[in-house]
């Protein structure tokens, strides 16, 4: 039984409230666990899919309003459950395990989008960690925190063309890191994005 409500939980993530979400981690992961392991993962995949699922919900709580008509617990064990069996049938695996509760595929639909996002966002901060420092910086300062090429200039001493043309050589490897990567197909990554 959950120790709060489904609003107390939105609540907590919205506000960053530290002991609320160690009582979802405490609350939820137990399903996902076992989930997870009774459809031929271990420990350690149901932790990294309870993350991802929690990564999912974060973003969907954040950019905007969340109502559940059903338990969370229902709700983040059939997100989990969906990234489960993709990574599955990524692994050349079949679960064999079907969901088809209509209230929450409701729910799950409105997540699909920001699952992906989640996906890509993993595959981008994965190929990103693989470039050098400079290019990490350059693309940092471009890319996340959306400064001018003035404003990166006068943070990394580079002249101003200095700085463009390396961000341009920095974007151009993480782009090819990226698209180098079995997952980018997988993703669909390139049919709605830039890359």
């Amino acid at each position: 039984m959950a120790k709060h409500s489904n609003e107390t939980y939105l609540l907590a993530i919205r506000t960053n409230d530290a002991k609320v979400l160690r009582d979802l981690h405490g609350d939820f992961f137990p399903s996902i666990r076992r989930y997870v392991i009774n459809n031929s993962g271990t420990e350690e995949d149901a932790k990294d899919i309870f993350m991802d699922v929690l990564e999912a919900l974060l973003r969907k709580v954040k950019q905007e309003e969340l109502v559940l008509t059903c338990k969370l617990n229902t709700f983040l064990t059939e997100i989990g459950a969906r990234l489960w069996l993709k990574k599955l049938r990524r692994n050349k695996f079949d679960a064999g395990v079907t969901t088809d509760d209509p209230v929450v595929l409701k729910f799950v639909a409105a997540l699909e989008t920001h699952v992906e996002k989640t996906e890509e966002f993993k595959l981008y901060r994965e190929k990103f960690r693989h470039l050098d420092r400079g290019c990490r910086q350059v693309l940092q300062l471009g890319i996340v925190e959306n400064k001018s090429h003035d404003e990166i200039t006068t943070i990394t001493g580079h002249s101003y063309d200095y700085s463009r043309k390396i961000r341009s050589k920095c974007l151009k490897k993480l782009i090819s890191l990226i698209k180098g990567d079995v997952r980018f197909n997988e993703l669909n990554i390139g049919s709605d994005h830039s890359l």
